[in-house]
């Protein structure tokens, strides 16, 4: 049975349609704006500890003023720098729910490589990575995620329970 939404949803680009549904369902299904908040040390750890466990190159965080935006994530081509902003206006911006949800764009990036380029940013590939990384952190579960994804029609590649870097991996780069 679908969610029965309080207020419509905001309709998203044809380049991710699920953006703002992602959004919708980690605001009123997760609960995000309630969980809880880290401190900027604390964010620093999360992410450190998560690029570890995953293998992959920590990203660069930086604090500034990002409008309407809690955090954003972002890539430039022609190098390897990666780069999380997180808003200095938002107090949603230090939450943890926001801190994943951004980690799981860079993991995805790092996994999948090129191919992420042609995946959407909120596609079942990126929520494979942001299922994975809140079970590691022992947040949701994923077979928790799975319920709640279900009843918001989020699609998503299951990325298992076994905690498998190259499983994940496979899963991601699939086609």
């Amino acid at each position: 049975m679908p969610a029965k939404f309080r207020y419509a949803i905001r309709r998203s680009p044809k380049s991710d349609p699920q953006q703002y549904r992602v959004y919708r369902m980690e605001n009123e299904a997760i609960g995000s704006r309630h969980y809880r908040r880290l401190s900027r040390r604390g964010i620093s750890a999360l992410i450190r500890g998560v690029c570890r466990n995953y293998g992959v190159p920590m990203p660069r965080v930086v604090w500034k003023d990002l409008g309407r935006w809690a955090a954003e994530w972002s890539a430039k081509a022609d190098t390897r720098k990666r780069t999380i902003s997180f808003s200095t206006r938002k107090k949603m911006s230090r939450d943890v729910i926001t801190v994943t949800h951004e980690l799981a764009h860079h993991l995805h990036y790092e996994l999948a490589g090129q191919e992420a380029d042609t995946q959407e940013n909120h596609g079942p590939q990126f929520m494979a990575c942001h299922m994975s990384i809140l079970d590691t952190c022992r947040i949701i579960p994923i077979v928790g995620m799975r319920a709640i994804c279900d009843t918001w029609n989020i699609r998503y590649l299951d990325p298992g329970t076994t905690r498998s870097l190259a499983k994940l991996k496979r899963v991601i780069t699939r086609t």
